[in-house]
């Protein structure tokens, strides 16, 4: 359930332990009390402060649905700009080096778009961190994230991208989050005669 519903839920409880408090101190006072009330006068006191309460408590249901509603249409709006932005030749680039492990990024095309591949998992990082990526989304991203880095290459790139602490900054904290196994890029820095210092 969203945290959204779940505040609904609480305003909703709420309210009705109010309306419950307030009948049932009515009630107190009307069978304790020392004088004599007219019950027709007390149901419609309490007809106008429940309506009230009711009444205050609509803004705060109409604001808290359109907020669902922005927060949905703000995510579409990431996804599909994430998506359109990962696009086919990202995506072929990857596939073609995970196919081919002694293919080298040797030139500044595959290297840019392999760098512009990591800005983008930093900048899905980023909204994450600002809750607007849903945890599930996000779980989803990070195992594919996850998985390219584990391209011997693309793992190794990743980490010289991140050597320093000025590099590492630009990824807004994109290294803590997601593993990269460096055993796997060692091995075929070896076999292929890769020399970089990580």
């Amino acid at each position: 359930m969203r945290k959204e519903f779940r505040f609904l839920i609480i305003g909703a409880i709420i309210l009705l332990i109010i309306i419950i408090v307030w009948i049932g101190l009515i009630a107190c006072y009307c069978f304790c009390g020392t004088e004599i009330i007219n019950f027709k006068d007390i149901i419609k006191f309490s007809a106008t402060i429940i309506i009230s309460l009711i009444v205050a408590f609509i803004p705060f249901f109409i604001g808290s649905f359109n907020y669902l509603i922005e927060d949905d249409r703000m995510f579409k709006g990431l996804f599909s700009e994430f998506n359109a932005k990962y696009g086919s030749e990202i995506n072929d680039l990857l596939n073609e080096i995970r196919n081919k492990p002694e293919r080298k990024l040797d030139n500044d095309h595959d290297v840019n778009l392999t760098i512009d591949y990591f800005n983008l998992c930093a900048e899905e990082y980023l909204w994450k961190k600002k809750n607007r990526i849903p945890k599930e989304v996000w779980e989803a991203w990070k195992a594919g994230i996850e998985e390219n880095l584990e391209i011997p290459q693309v793992g190794d790139l990743f980490l010289e991208e991140i050597k320093t602490d000025r590099r590492k900054k630009s990824y807004y904290g994109l290294d803590k989050e997601v593993f990269v196994n460096k055993a796997i890029i060692e091995e075929w820095r070896n076999k292929y005669s890769v020399n970089r210092n990580v």
